[in-house]
């Protein structure tokens, strides 16, 4: 995996095939074991902050994204909104460390708690198991 100076990998030219899925998540092991996992099923691309996934959400919307719920500042938030903005039918699953308390409201995005099957996410992404 290749990180620019902006913190985004560099993917390649979107084809018409492929849905594109967008990964906001810290975790350098678990950014990687994404990508690998569902490269030949979406152009995956890779943020590693807010700033740097508004600048791809806004050059092209993602049909998918996952996005790490412990981001600081509540960038998930913010992310979540940037990426319904720009593609109001994406599928957002957010990636927790804990499960929701009762009043967390993010009925559109689907949680998946930390550490998960790889499998569990393409089930929620609706693709067949890779």
């Amino acid at each position: 995996m290749t990180i620019s100076d902006e913190n985004v990998t560099e993917s390649p030219p979107r084809t018409s095939n492929n849905r594109r899925l967008v990964i906001v998540e810290p975790d350098r092991l678990t950014q990687w074991s994404i990508k690998a996992y569902f490269d030949h099923l979406f152009d995956v691309v890779v943020a590693e902050s807010a700033s740097s996934v508004y600048k791809l959400l806004d050059e092209s919307p993602a049909d998918a994204i996952v996005v790490a719920d412990d981001l600081p500042n509540g960038d998930a938030d913010a992310i979540e909104s940037r990426a319904r903005s720009c593609n109001a039918s994406v599928m957002v699953v957010r990636t927790v460390t804990a499960p929701a308390a009762p009043d967390v409201r993010t009925a559109r995005a689907y949680r998946l708690e930390k550490p998960f099957q790889l499998s569990s996410l393409a089930e929620l992404l609706g693709v067949a198991e890779c």
